[in-house]
Parts: C-alpha cells; sequence; structure tokens
C-alpha cells in the first residue's frame, strides 16, 4: 500500500492505492474540515415588457368594408388590381388583430401602396380606382394614427 497523493501534511484527505489497484480516500480527523460559507444567490429577474397595440373598432369595422368593397371588385371587374388590394386587405386584417407592433408598419406600407395607387389611376383616368384608392388612403392613415400602444410589464 502507497500513498498516491500527499503535498502537504495539513491536508484533511489523502488518496491511497492499495496493491490490487483500488483507490481509498482517507480522512485525517485531527485537522477540522473547512467552514463553507454559503453564498447568497440572488435570483435575477429579467422583466418582459409585451408591446401590444389598440386599434379603434371604427376604423376596424371601415377596413372590413373596404374588404368586402374590394371583394365585390373582384367579383363583378376580376382585375389585376382588385385581386392585389383584395389580398392585402385579407393579410392586413388579422396583422390588425394580432395586436402586434409591426402591424402598424403593415398599415404605413400599406397606405403608400395605395398613394402610389392612386396616382398611377390619376395618370390613366380611373375614377373608381382613384376615389377608392384615395380614401383607403386616408383611411390606413387614421388607423395608424389612432392605435394605441401599450407596454404590458
Amino acid at each position: 500500500m502507497h500513498v498516491v497523493f500527499m503535498t502537504n501534511e495539513d491536508l484533511r484527505h489523502v488518496i491511497v492505492e492499495t496493491p490490487d489497484g483500488n483507490i481509498v480516500v482517507g480522512i485525517n480527523q485531527e485537522i477540522e474540515p473547512p467552514v463553507i460559507q454559503e453564498v447568497p444567490t440572488r435570483e435575477v429577474i429579467h422583466p418582459v415588457t409585451e408591446i401590444q397595440v389598440k386599434y379603434n373598432e371604427v376604423t376596424v369595422t371601415v377596413l372590413y368594408i373596404y374588404l368586402y368593397l374590394s371583394i365585390a371588385c373582384v367579383i363583378f371587374r376580376t382585375s389585376v388590381v382588385d385581386v392585389i388590394n383584395t389580398l392585402c386587405l385579407v393579410c392586413i386584417l388579422p396583422i390588425i388583430h394580432s395586436g402586434r407592433l409591426h402591424g402598424r408598419v403593415v398599415l404605413l406600407v400599406y397606405s403608400v401602396i395605395c398613394s402610389i395607387t392612386t396616382l398611377v389611376s390619376i395618370l390613366y383616368l380611373m375614377w373608381l380606382y382613384i376615389g377608392y384608392f384615395f380614401s383607403l388612403t386616408i383611411h390606413l392613415q387614421l388607423t395608424y394614427y389612432w392605435s394605441e400602444i401599450h407596454l404590458i410589464h
């Protein structure tokens, strides 16, 4: 039997290897165990702030009216502009109902698209498109303006 690890006489533990290859840990009872000081652990709380956007019920209802008008235009005229407009409105309404912040950006982008469509319609003297897309542009901007941002902690 021989000592494998022992560098200091003040050690409390000693590792001993027996002749058959087993390792035994010995404890010196004369040396007191070290005093372990518990370090208080602080629980880190990461505050979660959720941003929720609330839209005016009247403006959302009017957006549904615009959706029904665009569906009627698809049924009666079936132009590419009407189909794209209907698809955009179908995509915008769930985004508005989700209450997420990126819905405001989508409203502004679609408002810019509608204003560009209004300018193109003016060039081709398409009066129905001019009235529809101009009013939709104004309504989308009002929906953006009247939306309220709430911070939820």
